[in-house]
Parts: C-alpha cells; sequence; structure tokens
C-alpha cells in the first residue's frame, strides 16, 4: 500500500519489537539454563520492555485522541481506535508479570512460559492489527501536521535514549529499511550513526547465549546483583565494530554506512524533522571533529 503518510519508522518499530520478541522467546525455550534468570539478566529484555512501553504511551497519548476526533462520527472507525487502545493494556501488565515469573525462584518456572507465550502472541497479533487496519485508517485521516505531531512527541520520549534507541531500531534492518530510515538522515546524523552510536551498541552484549547460563544459575538467589553487574559490564563501550567482532554475532562492518541515492526516494518526513538526536550534544563533537 503507498501512504501519503511518512510510516517508515512505524515500520521499523514493528520490525524491531519482532526482532526482539523472538529473542525472548528463543531465551523462554532454554528450559534446563533457568531461562527466567537470564531474561532478567539481559541488556536486550531491558531495551525492550522500555521502547515498547514508550511507544505505546506515545500513540496513547497523542495518536489515538488526534485519530478519534477525525473520526468522530464515524462508530465503526472510533471502534477500531479504542480497540487498538485496548490491545495495549494488556501488553505492560504480561512484561511486569513475565519479571515477577523470573524472578521467582520457587513457583515462577511454572507459570514464566505461559507469559511469554501469551506476550507473543498478543503483541504479534496487535502489530498485524496496527498494520492492516490502524495504519490506512491513520493515513487516510489524520493531517501530516497531526502525524508530524505525533512523531515528534515520541522522539521527545526518547531523547535522552536516541544514541541507543537508534542503533537497536535499526540492527538487522533489511536494506530496503536502512534505505528509507537512513535516507532522510542529515548528513552529521550519518556520521554520528556510522562512527558513535553503531560501533557502541554493536559492542553491546544485548541477549545471552545459552552458555551464559550457568552464571545466571550461580546468581539466581540474587537476581538483582546479578543484573546490575551485567548491564553495567554490557554498557562499556568498545572502540569500534572491529573491535567488538570477537564479543558479538553483529558482523565486523556495521550496516550503518550511508547508501546510494535514488531516484523517487521521498524526502525527509516528519519523523527526521522531529528527530530524537536534533540539539544533541552527544553527537555534535563527534561530527564536528569528522567535519
Amino acid at each position: 500500500m503507498d501512504y501519503k503518510l511518512d510510516m517508515s519508522m512505524m515500520f521499523a518499530m514493528h520490525d524491531a519489537l519482532r526482532r526482539e520478541l523472538a529473542q525472548v522467546g528463543r531465551i523462554a525455550r532454554l528450559r534446563d539454563d533457568h531461562p527466567g534468570a537470564l531474561l532478567r539478566a539481559a541488556l536486550g529484555w531491558e531495551l525492550f520492555k522500555k521502547f515498547l512501553v514508550v511507544h505505546h504511551q506515545a500513540e496513547d497519548d497523542t495518536l489515538w485522541p488526534a485519530l478519534r476526533a477525525r473520526v468522530a462520527g464515524r462508530p465503526e472507525r472510533v471502534a477500531l481506535a479504542d480497540a487498538l487502545e485496548a490491545e495495549h493494556a494488556v501488553i505492560e501488565p504480561l512484561l511486569t508479570a513475565i519479571d515477577a515469573a523470573a524472578a521467582d525462584p520457587a513457583y515462577g518456572h511454572r507459570r514464566f512460559g505461559d507469559i511469554v507465550d501469551e506476550l507473543a502472541t498478543k503483541l504479534t497479533a496487535h502489530l498485524a492489527h496496527e498494520e492492516s487496519d490502524g495504519l490506512p485508517l491513520i493515513d487516510a485521516s489524520l493531517t501530516p501536521q497531526e502525524w508530524q505531531h505525533f512523531a515528534q512527541d515520541h522522539t521527545e520520549r526518547l531523547r535522552g535514549d536516541a544514541a541507543t534507541y537508534m542503533p537497536w531500531l535499526l540492527n538487522g534492518a533489511s536494506p530496503q529499511m536502512l534505505d528509507e530510515v537512513l535516507g532522510k538522515f542529515p548528513p552529521p546524523l550519518l556520521t554520528a550513526f556510522r562512527r558513535e552510536w553503531s560501533p557502541r551498541y554493536a559492542a553491546l552484549d544485548i541477549w545471552p547465549a545459552a552458555g551464559e547460563a550457568n552464571a545466571a544459575e550461580v546468581a539466581a538467589g540474587e537476581p538483582d546483583a546479578l543484573k546490575d553487574s551485567v548491564l553495567a559490564r554490557r554498557w562499556s563501550p568498545r572502540a569500534s565494530c572491529r573491535d567488538a567482532a570477537p564479543r558479538s554475532p553483529r558482523p565486523a562492518r556495521c550496516p550503518c554506512w550511508p547508501r546510494p541515492s535514488r531516484p523517487g526516494r521521498p524526502g525527509p518526513g516528519p519523523w527526521a524533522s522531529t528527530a530524537p538526536w536534533a540539539g544533541s550534544a552527544r553527537w555534535s563533537a563527534c561530527c564536528s571533529a569528522a567535519r
């Protein structure tokens, strides 16, 4: 479907959530490796929860009210907006329930896998519903200014995390998605993304391998201490993607180099003009040095 509004960041977000949800499911299936302790210790789980909740809260606070106002008088369209928001309401309690089960060494394992399965089922269904019905309605109903207002609100909530959020968002993205998103970046941002943000993210240990289960088992009695130590270690930056390659499943060459432009590529949309890196001092020094 061709959209009049720039939906590239929305689809990138949905792709990222599906990718990370698959990692959650992989860990939950490690029945002999204390999956609950592994998940609680994973930086990827913390990032997944944070960015998912921020995304849904921005939609609840800004997107759905604007959509309802536009479709008022059309009960079936109002009902769709209500249904999409109601689907959000069941997701966050499942995140809390997974953490509670993972933290319960006595009985948590009995319900941990079932709750993860429920999260996967409901979140996957919600993303599909939003893409099949919600986005076409949004595209047909909202003005570019209203869509930009939502994009700006979403951006403001993530501004402080831009250097982590953007590489997280595009990690493993298809060449087409990279083209659509990176093609909207201004040159200074491409420099920061390529030379600072993406290498630092590539050096992080986002999701544990099965072999890390032993560490989780040893610390099962103190999961918070384990998580604190693991998160501290995984946030330690490395100099470059090449340095990180022996520790990371990501390739040594980051997929963040700008791709050549091609005719017909749409220009910057509201997601680019209200980007979370705007005015950020975290990358300006890097880019100034590069220039």
